[in-house]
Order: C-alpha cells, then structure tokens, then sequence
C-alpha cells in the first residue's frame, strides 16, 4: 500500500513538472504593445496627444510658436518598449513613427501627425506694385501675423525667386483682434544693401507662409525725406531714448530730401504711446533739402512721452509720407513734449 501511495505520489509530480514545462515553452511574455499615453510639454503647459488606431495626433495651441525640437514623453503598455525612445527629441516638421514591441515580441507601428492650429497668413494683394523708397518705413495689411513682432519675418523676393532681403519689423498692429495682427510696419533696407528694382513680398509666422504671386514693391531711390537726429540731442526718460521739444520755440530737424514736401505750410506731428495715438499740428518751413523748421505754440499733451514719433505728410495724389525720428544708427527714438 506504501508503495502505491508512493508511486502516485511521484507520478504527481512528475505530472506537475511537465506541467510547468509546458507552459514555460508556451508563453514567450506579455502581448501587449500600446502607448497608452503622449504628451510634450510647451511654456510650462502639458500637451497631449489623441491616440486612435495607429495615429497620434497632437493639436499644437493657437498663438504658441512650434519650437524646433520637441521631447514627447511616452507611456506603454506594461513592460513594453519604444523607439524613439521617450524624451528624444524629434523634428516637428519631419514624420516620425513610433514602433512599440510587446514582450512577446509582437511589435505596432503610430505614426505622429502635428495639427498646427494657427491659420493662414494672407497679404492683402496689390493691383500694381507699392512705389517705396529704400529707407522708409511702409504698412503691409493682411490677416493671420503674429501680435508679436519679432515672431513674425518679412522679406522681400526677387521676381525670378533667385535672392530673397529681409526686412525689419517696426510695428505689429491690431485693427480687428481675432488673436492675430493685421498690419505689419516694414522698414526698407538702404540702397547699399539692395538694388532697385520689383520684388515680391514673403511673410512667415510659424510654420505658416505666403509669397505674393507678382510684385509687390517697386523700390527705388524716391529721394523722400528722412530725418535724423543728432546723438547731442537725444535724452533718456523713463527708459526711452527721446528728442525734448519745448512749446513757445522753433525747432529744426536735420535730414534729407525735404524739398519733397514743395510748398507744404502745415504737417501733422503723429504720436503712438503704448495705449493710444493721435495727431496735432504744425507750422512747417523748409529751410532746404536737409533741414526743416517747424513752430507749434500749445502741445496737446504736454509733459508726456511718446514712444514712436514720426511726421506724416499727404502729399500730391493723397501719396502719404510717413518720416520717422531715428538716431544716426537708424534706431526710432521717441518724444517728450514739454
């Protein structure tokens, strides 16, 4: 009977061991290869991307600039891995493509797509090219620009696309806030910098781009006013590198080409603060082609600071000259009226 209980005993085991093999033969891991989560944080914000199927689709925030890399942080499935591997970095614009292997061995392709939610750029066209002077500053209207300045890139292209110049940004301008500019002041470069001649217009913001189909600009030497003023006349206050002007007393700016304004007796002095704008104004003389006079008895505003001051005039065919006030390194300097 011992002998029996014995034998069954061992066959039990044996049956368990042979059991256990079997199963070990039979199981090569877990089959599960998912990402359960994406995310990539911008700005001290969680961005996270929808998963369906073998898609990742990652909305990127209106108004935030798609920076050049990002790092997606990755979570799987159980004992799973990735490659790319979670915290690379990745090339927005590029695809990438994620392959996840369970630990079976089993392995699922996603594919990144990056939905860019800024809208597009568009430039408000032109029959005929704009007749602009180098040096001069000149308003471009559209939709879709950056509300800050330096975001935005103006350029201006060569008809036959063969040499692209870049222009500076001045001002970025909101007339309709639907969350985007929609004027951007461009400043020209100096004939030493460009030839004349016809140019089409290029904005970038973003991963967003429009050139214009002709041209836009026909820029040659107009011989428009500029003025400039002299480094012994400017003044800091409050921060800002300014010219004073004192009611009561003539004042003569030094420039070019002043003969432009021909028989002009009157301007208007436009100023722009941070939170307003306006216009007064003045008694003009043309003392000759690189100096002007002009008086005003009252300032409006007395005692305050403009910070972009320039003199507009409307000359023959309603053509308006925007003249603005720059130091002799060609940076805007405001105004203080005492």
């Amino acid at each position: 009977m011992k002998l029996f209980f014995k034998i069954q005993t061992i066959s039990l085991i044996l049956m368990m061991v042979l059991s256990s093999c079997s199963n070990d033969e039979n199981s090569d891991g877990l089959p599960y290869n998912n990402i359960n989560e994406f995310k990539v944080e911008h700005e001290g914000k969680q961005i996270y991307g929808k998963i369906e199927g073998a898609t990742i689709e990652l909305n990127w925030p209106c108004n935030a600039q798609l920076p050049a890399t990002l790092k997606p942080s990755i979570v799987l499935s159980d004992k799973a891995s990735v490659l790319p591997l979670s915290g690379t970095e990745i090339d927005p614009v590029k695809v990438t493509t994620y392959r996840v292997k369970a630990e079976d061995g089993s392995e699922k392709t996603y594919t990144l797509k990056i939905n860019y939610l800024q809208p597009i750029i568009n430039v408000e066209g032109v029959e005929t090219p704009i007749e602009a002077s180098f040096r001069h500053d000149y308003t471009i209207f559209g939709e879709g620009f950056s509300k800050n300045k330096n975001e935005n890139k103006v350029s201006l292209v060569a008809e036959d696309g063969s040499k692209e110049y870049p222009l500076s940004i001045d001002e970025a301008q909101v007339l309709n806030d639907n969350g985007y500019a929609d004027r951007l002041k461009i400043v020209m470069p100096k004939k030493e910098d460009m030839p004349a001649g016809s140019y089409k217009l290029k904005v970038v913001y973003g991963n967003r781009s429009v050139t214009t189909k002709k041209a836009y600009f026909n820029v040659k030497d107009l011989k428009l006013p500029y003025i400039t003023i002299p480094e012994s006349m400017i003044s800091e206050i409050e921060g800002v590198r300014c010219i004073v002007l004192n009611s009561n007393e003539k004042h003569e700016l030094k420039g070019e080409n002043f003969e432009a304004f021909g028989g002009a007796s009157q301007i208007f002095f436009t100023w722009r603060t941070p939170t307003s704008q306006g216009s007064d104004s003045s008694e003009l003389t043309v003392v000759n082609s690189n100096s002007i006079q002009f008086e005003k008895s009252d300032w409006v505003d007395a005692n305050k600071l403009y910070q972009r001051a320039y003199i507009d005039y409307r000359g023959e065919k309603n053509v308006r000259i925007s003249v603005y006030l720059r130091d002799n390194a060609g940076n805007l300097v405001g105004v203080y009226f005492k």
